[in-house]
């Protein structure tokens, strides 16, 4: 007779990942449609420019918001490497730092766009400077934290970054 005490064990590792990986899916869309808005034609249009990013910025947030919280459930992929592997706890709590600072960095921008008084007087070239900043931190964010999953399970969730 087959044992068959793993397979909830399997089925529930499958499960963390897929729910890493859809986050993961969900973010880096979310980090394409930012770049996409925040490299259109501005001039002339400021303000419809300065929506599209702050919408944008508002689905980052989002998906970003819904990343962090599966990522601390005790059932998460990050918390289940945390029980399984001690010495990658450090790394893991170094993640869900810097997600946070993300998240607090996206929030001050968005209040900084937001009470931009005059549209039409914003300069966008730093707006795109500042959020390709946030792009490219977001980046090294995911390489860290792809770097993690593979350290402790030699599995390559990075797929499209």
């Amino acid at each position: 007779m087959k044992d068959d005490s793993s397979a909830p064990a399997a089925q529930d590792a499958d499960g963390r990942f897929k729910t890493s990986k859809a986050d993961r899916e969900r973010s880096l869309g979310a980090i394409h449609s930012l770049e996409l808005y925040a490299g259109s034609a501005a001039p002339g249009r400021q303000a419809e420019w300065l929506a599209r990013i702050r919408v944008a910025l508002g689905c980052l947030r989002d998906a970003l918001s819904n990343q962090a919280e599966n990522s601390l459930a005790a059932d998460s992929l990050l918390s289940a490497i945390g029980r399984d592997e001690p010495r990658l706890g450090p790394k893991i709590d170094q993640l869900r730092r810097r997600y946070r600072a993300i998240s607090d960095h996206i929030d001050t921008l968005d209040r900084e766009l937001r009470s931009a008084a005059e549209p039409d007087a914003i300069d966008v070239t730093d707006i795109r400077q500042t959020l390709d900043l946030l792009t490219t931190e977001l980046r090294y964010q995911r390489s860290r934290e792809n770097d993690v999953i593979y350290e402790a399970y030699s599995l390559d969730l990075g797929e499209g970054d």
